[in-house]
């Protein structure tokens, strides 16, 4: 048992997979997200790696919320430390990509997705009006 309490005798925690597999997709060139991240020169804060790296990352971003989270980084250009990094759910990882659209909608700033979301449209109408028929934003977000 580790003194942070994931054991490895049961099987080890969510959030120390999701640990684990952060640090090997930023140093460990034989991993397959190693070209996105660590080729990439994305890194990982200093506080979060070494002998007590595990115990600060649980102590300053907390447990796994669930399974259907891992550890995002907001600024997809920024390293993983405190402040830029967050449980979030695929959902949300899959609008903070590097090839997101972002988008001004309702008087802020989102995701072409979370926008069409929220205009309550289907998803092909909008796309169709936007990059078809080349509406402007506004119009194509318009019931």
């Amino acid at each position: 048992m580790f003194k942070h309490g994931h054991s490895r005798d049961s099987g080890e925690s969510p959030t120390y997979r999701s640990w684990v597999a952060m640090i090997q997709r930023c140093y460990d060139p034989a991993s397959t997200s190693y070209e996105s991240y660590g080729q990439r020169g994305i890194t990982v804060c200093d506080r979060w790696r070494g002998h007590d790296g595990f115990e600060n990352f649980l102590a300053d971003v907390g447990e796994r919320p669930s399974l259907k989270h891992s550890i995002d980084r907001i600024d997809n250009e920024g390293h993983y430390e405190l402040s830029n990094c967050k449980w979030s759910t695929v959902k949300e990882q899959n609008r903070n990509r590097r090839s997101t659209r972002w988008v001004d909608f309702r008087g802020r700033t989102m995701s072409l997705a979370e926008a069409i979301e929220l205009s309550g449209l289907p998803e092909a109408r909008v796309k169709r009006r936007l990059y078809v028929y080349k509406w402007p934003l506004e119009d194509a977000l318009a019931a």
